[in-house]
């Protein structure tokens, strides 16, 4: 969503986005060569992942925060090349993993993160997997293991925002009555006027009504209070 609010008020895009689908209709926002990197990056990871994952599915990769990743020249010049011109907006779920090699690579661009309620994450993710048996064959994701990977996200972000000025936004402000504060703390954040209209008031695709293990209760809440800072 937050990539699509962006890209909706004039923030440059790559032209290689991933198309739309059932799931996502009004599409992900994400670009397929910022996608390629960002594996590059973490494959010589994956073998610690607490959750076992192929290159196609490092994005649920459950890695210990935050990573050692210095970008090498060659890196840098990727990343140089793979951003579109400025003002512009990359996202990427990886990027909670990879964000230091792009820090690193970049100059004075803003960082914002979003933050949604873990059950509606893995209530989402399991719905996915069951939708898409073959593009995540060989995954085994339940409850339990994506609530892992959710909780190491959550460290990787809570490790940057240690080290960095991150504005954390919070999902379900963006769909309730909360939304203009957090369109304001965008709109600070970027240096420019936000246009609402791309949001839908109101969406929200699951309802969370798991249980959180008590460590990702404990992220959650530290990353609430990221959001009000």
């Amino acid at each position: 969503m937050l990539a699509g609010l962006l890209a909706h008020s004039g923030w440059a895009v790559n032209g290689d986005l991933l198309p739309p689908t059932p799931a996502n209709p009004r599409g992900f926002f994400e670009s397929s060569a910022v996608n390629t990197l960002n594996d590059d990056l973490l494959e010589p990871h994956l073998a610690r992942s607490a959750v076992p994952v192929a290159r196609r599915h490092a994005w649920l990769a459950a890695l210990p925060a935050p990573l050692d990743l210095t970008p090498s020249p060659a890196v840098r010049t990727r990343i140089a090349e793979t951003v579109p011109p400025s003002p512009f907006v990359v996202k990427d779920p990886r990027l909670t993993m990879t964000l230091p090699a792009w820090v690193d690579a970049l100059d004075g661009v803003a960082l914002i993160a979003i933050v949604r309620h873990p059950a509606a994450v893995v209530d989402s993710l399991l719905r996915e997997v069951a939708r898409d048996v073959e593009y995540y064959e060989g995954l085994a994701l339940d409850a339990e293991r994506a609530f892992v990977v959710w909780q190491c996200l959550a460290d990787h972000l809570i490790a940057h925002a240690e080290a960095h000025d991150i504005t954390v936004l919070v999902h379900e402000e963006l769909v309730s009555d909360g939304i203009r504060s957090a369109l304001g703390r965008l709109a600070t954040a970027v240096g420019g006027g936000i246009d609402s209209g791309f949001v839908e008031r109101g969406l929200r695709r699951s309802t969370p009504d798991r249980a959180l293990p008590g460590d990702v209760a404990e992220r959650h809440a530290a990353l609430l209070d990221l959001a009000v800072r």
